[in-house]
């Protein structure tokens, strides 16, 4: 029996320590160092005396694990589990900075609410936190004098990026009533105006929108709706950055003169100037660029290349220039619509077109809508969106919907109803997205050759078999022995049936109990059986009055070591039940026994 409990000791642990291990200090290290995780499953006991010796070594391995990225990973998510347990009890005492920080990184700040108050006041250690974690929600837990701090709030905004979601209205609302801060921080990082759809009582501030412009022309997409139906604010806007026409209204962004002030104002950045491009003396342009020649290709070309949709203002003959389409589709792809039937019918215009906006292809002509060819080339450049643009005769086309399923699943959904109920297809769609059996005909999702093929490769799978598989012992079995989770999709019927619930928990997983009945769930008789069949089924009932019956508890000890926590009687039963007593007698063994005490110890 020692030789086995030696042999148990040196076994790796998946979803809990059994009651003989979780006490032993050494166990856990061990465990620890061997295989990357276990502070969580450890005792209270054990993590309150050594939580700091624990964590300290978990910090250490990461360096063992630089480069898997799984496992650095589950070493992480144990140590904030174990943590969360503690309450970060052994980290208030935590007096090196640089030791703080590496923890930080190695958890990506969820460590940061245990730190000492000295920690959260430093500067260094906050910035980590929050570059850590990635966003702003560490700074609840930091000094509200740093959170006050506009400087340091600068740093802050900086460190996590132009793009990240800031809501400062919610760490230091008294930031925003700061204009130079503010100022600065938009400068930073547009989504700072977010604040403001956020706050009820403050107005978002024209000037400050404008500051924001020269930087991004995102800060456009946070003001009010009538905001963008002003010509004077749009005209402002534009001035800062000529792009805001396109978050203009639809109204002002179509009005010429808006088109050709952008236009002014892009031209402006650029190494030409309009006297160099308005080469006809027969076309005068004024200079508030009220008036405009459409009709002069030479005016009008430059204009498209910045604004593809300004080719609606075009004459028709220029909307028959191969060159003037080509550089319009090439801005904006759905300007595509404006072109002539003849160029709309050009592949590599049409081509180009979709490749600035999928959407596009609607516009195209009715032929290349048609051609096999052009799908064919929409799939080997991955523009796949724009394959639903075609007719509907491309969709009945196997070799095209299976080429385009495999590089996006979701397209089976434009597939023909007949190709829907082709295995290849669906299946190869399937490989990639789960959503798309969604999508399978309902005779396919009744077969259960194809259907015990898909939850063998996954299991959560089975919610998209029809509700007669769902009854299918086998079918459900199998999807269960791939992912326990996916008895959540088996139906009422089986989650009702003693025996084969019994016979997943003994031969598959206890977790699958959590998806029971809720009338064997409150069936004390069916839950003393599944204990004794697999004591961890007392975890998937947490919260429920079995948890605190005896009788349970110790079946559940006696099963294979599950406890919830660390009991010396449950201990003594458990080594009489499972090791013939190996440790009876009075027991003294400590939670810091040495692994040759426990294993020299005198039967």
């Amino acid at each position: 029996m020692k030789k086995y409990l030696l042999a148990r000791y040196q076994q790796q642990q998946t979803r809990f320590f059994p009651i003989e291990f979780m006490n032993d200090f050494h166990f856990v290290s061990s465990h620890l160092e061997r295989y990357g995780y276990g502070l969580s499953l450890a005792s209270d006991e054990v993590l309150h005396k050594y939580g700091t010796n624990l964590i300290e070594k978990a910090i250490y391995l990461f360096g063992k694990y630089s480069s898997q990225q799984q496992q650095q990973q589950q070493l992480s998510d144990d140590i904030c589990c174990a943590l969360k347990r503690m309450q970060g009890s052994c980290l208030k005492t935590w007096k090196d900075h640089s030791l703080v920080k590496q923890l930080l990184v190695h958890t990506q700040g969820c460590a940061f609410p245990f730190v000492s108050d000295e920690m959260r006041n430093d500067e260094k250690v906050v910035l980590t936190a929050v570059k850590s974690h990635g966003t702003l929600s560490v700074l609840d837990f930091a000094s509200e004098r740093l959170k006050k701090d506009p400087n340091f709030m600068l740093q802050v905004i900086q460190s996590l990026g132009p793009s990240a979601s800031i809501r400062i209205t919610d760490h230091s609302p008294e930031l925003m009533q700061h204009q130079s801060f503010l100022r600065k921080a938009v400068s930073m990082n547009i989504e700072i105006l977010a604040n403001f759809k956020h706050n009820c009582d403050q107005e978002m501030d024209k000037d400050l929108v404008l500051t924001a412009l020269p930087y991004s022309v995102l800060a456009m997409k946070h003001v009010p709706e009538e905001w963008r139906k002003s010509r004077e604010f749009i005209l402002e806007a534009i001035q800062r950055n000529y792009k805001a026409i396109e978050w203009a209204s639809d109204e002002l962004k179509n009005d010429c003169e808006m088109i050709l002030t952008a236009f002014h104002h892009a031209t402006s950045l650029r190494p030409f100037s309009l006297a160099e491009i308005n080469h006809s003396s027969s076309t005068i342009i004024t200079s508030d660029m009220r008036i405009m020649n459409w009709n002069d290709k030479h005016m009008t070309l430059p204009i498209v290349k910045e604004f593809g949709f300004a080719l609606q203002h075009v004459s028709e003959e220029l909307r028959q220039d191969r060159q003037l389409v080509l550089a319009a589709v090439s801005q904006h792809g759905l300007a595509l619509q404006y072109a002539s039937q003849e160029l709309r019918n050009d592949k590599e215009i049409v081509l180009q077109a979709v490749k600035t906006h999928p959407g596009a292809m609607k516009y195209a002509s009715n032929s290349l809508k048609n051609d096999i060819s052009m799908a064919t080339e929409l799939i080997q450049r991955n523009n796949l969106l724009s394959l639903k643009g075609m007719s509907k005769s491309i969709w009945t086309n196997r070799e095209i919907v299976l080429q385009a399923v495999k590089r996006n699943p979701i397209l089976l959904k434009d597939a023909s109803a007949e190709l829907k109920q082709d295995n290849e297809i669906v299946y190869a769609a399937a490989e990639k997205s789960s959503l798309a059996l969604s999508f399978a005909s309902p005779s396919l999702k009744s077969d259960k050759s194809f259907m015990m093929r898909l939850v063998t490769f996954k299991g959560q799978y089975l919610q998209h078999a029809s509700n007669e598989l769902k009854r299918d012992k086998e079918i459900v079995l199998s999807a269960c022995q791939q992912d326990s989770s996916s008895f959540s999709n088996a139906s009422l019927e089986l989650k009702k049936d003693r025996d084969f619930l019994l016979q997943l928990i003994k031969h598959v997983d206890a977790r699958c109990m959590a998806y029971a009945s809720r009338e064997l769930q409150n069936d004390r008789d069916f839950i003393l059986q599944a204990v004794r069949e697999n004591g961890s089924v007392l975890q998937e009932l947490w919260g429920s009055i079995y948890n605190h019956d005896r009788e349970l508890i110790i079946e559940a000890v006696k099963s294979n070591g599950f406890a919830f926590k660390f009991d010396q009687e449950l201990h003594r039963i458990r080594m009489e039940e499972c090791y013939c007593g190996v440790f009876l007698g009075e027991y003294k063994r400590s939670i810091n026994n040495s692994v040759n005490d426990i294993f020299n110890f005198n039967h």
